[in-house]
């Protein structure tokens, strides 16, 4: 039995839902320098506020992008930062429970990383989100 949301799925089902469906968006990660864009989101850890309503996880989230240059990377990583956020503002319910709280942890940055190609960019950033059951429970 489960009482605080399935983040991944909370998490997939904002961002499938707002972002342009040529964007791929993963809790495991695959392939995402031949598949861009795609975005990947990582429950990384967190908090428990109450056991049955509210929890605060930190969610990392890596964008890659290899056409448009370092700007379509920081631009998708934006996008993704004004989904959660205006699903807080708005929100917005899905079948995992909604979002209580939002809070940007680490602003969207480029990294690097050895073997990366030229051509690729990745910008990463992390989250905290209060999430809550869905309201039947």
């Amino acid at each position: 039995m489960r009482l605080l949301p399935y983040v991944d799925g909370l998490v997939l089902a904002l961002l499938r839902g707002a972002l342009p469906s040529t964007v791929t968006v993963e809790t495991e990660l695959s392939d995402p320098l031949r598949r861009t864009p795609y975005v990947f989101v990582d429950l990384v850890g967190g908090e428990e506020v109450d056991p049955r309503f509210l929890g605060v996880p930190r969610v990392d989230v890596d964008c890659f992008t290899s056409t448009g240059g370092k700007q379509a990377a920081a631009d998708l990583a934006e996008h993704v930062r004004v989904v959660l956020f205006r699903a807080w503002e708005d929100q917005k319910v899905t079948p995992h429970g909604h979002l209580a709280s939002f809070r940007t942890l680490t602003y969207p940055h480029e990294i690097r990383t050895a073997g990366q190609p030229g051509e690729v960019y990745r910008f990463t950033a992390a989250y905290e989100l209060g999430v809550r059951p869905p309201r039947s429970i």
